[in-house]
């Protein structure tokens, strides 16, 4: 199985100094954990979820031919057969004495050379995946934020690679290694620029105006190939990507990042403490396109409500609501 045939996969985090579980258990040659925790809990449930034909990506910690001690992509694999009970292996290590174990065999185990460093996507990356993070919050994602970083989930083992985030790790690989990926010459200029310009994690206002630009860019093409004979919203825009990010910024500083409809404080992405209260971008005519003078910045709540709503008329209700409150 080659990487670039593979749209998600399961995700090992290892390391080499415990042997992975000795002869016969070695690394790229099994899945292994225990049934239970220490405390007899179902901490590894998620070892009888992989199905034969599943692809695998192996991380781990090694002190590497380079002399470089870090977590490393380095191989990917094949599940030949879902969890099986055993005995406990030869070298359980901290994870000795539970009982019975679970075993996921796997076969076509391929080394990725030189390998990829985790730390090349926490840090390179780290835009897509906080993205990711926020919009999805995908379960058993081998990501976490931590402070202002990401980073991988402590104490993880077995993870799940999103399709987004194999697709970063393919890119991730194309501009370490031409070699690994066959890409075209339009990718490998992409990938020599982004090489060039490493990012940094945005903050919560930039955080909140890229998602808002990623919502509108998925409504419109979602309108745009629609096939339904119904009358549809005209969901043109006039911007942009750019320039709708940038008019974004242009709006939170006009209405004081309050809501243009009840006032209401707004709340960035990663900061908020009542999701209804995040920052939407409304139509003030629905009916209207994404242009500069149809835009105004709600409450998400606010945004579903009004739905279809005039503008007018969804004020003067909101105005009525306000008045029976006070």
């Amino acid at each position: 199985m080659n990487l670039e045939d593979i749209t998600w996969a399961w995700v090992e985090i290892t390391r080499a100094d415990h042997g992975h579980g000795g002869k016969g258990w070695e690394f790229g040659k099994c899945l292994w954990s225990p049934t239970k925790n220490r405390a007899g809990h179902d901490r590894y449930s998620i070892m009888r979820e992989p199905n034969p034909n599943d692809a695998v990506l192996h991380f781990l910690y090694n002190s590497w031919e380079d002399g470089t001690s870090e977590t490393r992509l380095c191989g990917i694999s094949t599940i030949s057969q879902q969890a099986r009970i055993e005995m406990e292996p030869p070298n359980a290590g901290q994870w000795s004495g539970r009982g019975n174990y679970y075993r996921i065999e796997l076969e076509n185990f391929t080394p990725i050379q030189p390998g990829l460093p985790a730390n090349v996507l926490t840090n390179f990356y780290a835009n897509e995946i906080l993205l990711e993070l926020q919009e999805d919050s995908p379960h058993f994602y081998p990501f976490t934020i931590f402070g202002k970083k990401i980073r991988t989930i402590q104490g993880i083992y077995l993870a799940r690679a999103t399709p987004r985030l194999v697709k970063i790790i393919q890119e991730a690989l194309l501009i370490a290694n031409n070699n690994i990926i066959e890409s075209s010459p339009e990718q490998k200029t992409k990938a020599k620029k982004a090489k060039k310009n490493p990012v940094a994690i945005l903050n919560a206002r930039q955080r909140t105006a890229v998602r808002i630009v990623k919502t509108v860019i998925d409504t419109v093409k979602s309108a745009n190939g629609q096939t339904v004979e119904r009358t549809l919203k005209n969901k043109e825009m006039h911007f942009t990507e750019q320039e709708l990010e940038k008019y974004i910024y242009e709006l939170q500083e006009a209405q004081e990042g309050l809501c243009a409809i009840t006032g209401i404080r707004l709340q960035y992405d990663g900061e908020a403490d009542d999701s209804e209260l995040k920052y939407s971008l409304d139509r003030i005519d629905s009916d209207g396109p994404y242009a500069r003078e149809n835009l105004q910045l709600v409450c998400c709540f606010v945004n579903r409500w009004k739905n279809n709503s005039k503008d007018s008329d969804f004020r003067r209700l909101i105005d009525l609501v306000k008045y029976r409150v006070s």
